[in-house]
């Protein structure tokens, strides 16, 4: 267990934390309803056409082992593919690995922590207060087995575009 003071502010009726990917800043929503970490590409860069998304999207086509599919709230589907960061800041604390799914077709600007990630933190939550996550299982976390795409590889193919 890694010791962490990160902080999920409330934000209206959400709590949010940012997040350091490399230089990419965005702020992620702690959704415990949410089975994976998930983050859309308009978080991830800005200002992408449709044809610089269908690049993306044959990108990680052709390098991960496949993608997943979620199905939002409101009921829409849409589907992820799965992405290694390292060296990602959550507030002030660094992880060596985060693992996400990248969503490139999405009708919404999306961050959501997810459980995937949230089952190997212990965080305190007191009503009307901000959630801190006190501690954070890395061992649990790490080693996923899967062909996934690396978030350098994948930020220097974007930068190209």
């Amino acid at each position: 267990m890694i010791k962490t003071d990160i902080v999920a502010e409330m934000v209206g009726s959400e709590y949010r934390i940012p997040v350091d990917m490399g230089g990419i800043a965005f702020s992620i929503k702690f959704d415990n309803g949410a089975g994976s970490t998930v983050v859309s590409i308009d978080a991830y860069a800005k200002n992408l056409s449709d044809d610089e998304k269908n690049r993306i999207k044959d990108y990680c086509e052709s390098h991960s082992s496949g993608k997943s599919r979620f199905r939002s709230a409101s009921g829409d589907f849409f589907f992820g593919y799965p992405v290694i960061a390292n060296n990602v800041f959550l507030g002030n604390t660094c992880f060596k690995e985060f693992y996400y799914y990248i969503v490139i077709e999405n009708k919404r600007n999306i961050s959501l922590l997810g459980v995937d990630f949230l089952d190997n933190c212990e965080y305190v939550h007191k009503p009307h207060e901000n959630i801190v996550i006190s501690s954070f299982d890395e061992i649990s976390y790490s080693g996923r087995s899967m062909n996934i795409i690396d978030n350098n590889d994948l930020v220097t193919f974007i930068d190209s575009l």
